[in-house]
């Protein structure tokens, strides 16, 4: 199968969870996976960027931790056509 990269946020009540969500054009949610661990790793410092820049400017009361973020590895079956 398959390895994929996926974002992990650690919540108190689920352990870590994926919680990022990616929509199809049908508007479908379906967790948000990456090709490469150097994308998912992109994608959750440009999130933490942003989170420090919306703390400087006061939107924020205080910036995401990056203790609280993980990513892991995923198996992903195959998907075949049908038809």
């Amino acid at each position: 199968m398959p390895v994929r990269y996926q974002v992990e946020h650690r919540t108190i009540c689920q352990g870590w969870i994926n919680c990022w969500t990616s929509y199809d054009q049908y508007g479908n949610p379906s967790p948000t996976l990456f090709d490469t661990r150097e994308q998912a790793k992109e994608e959750l410092s440009e999130y933490l960027a942003e989170s420090m820049y919306y703390f400087q400017t006061g939107t924020l009361d205080s910036p995401e931790s990056r203790d609280n973020y993980r990513i892991s590895a995923v198996e992903v079956a195959e998907q075949q056509t049908l038809f």
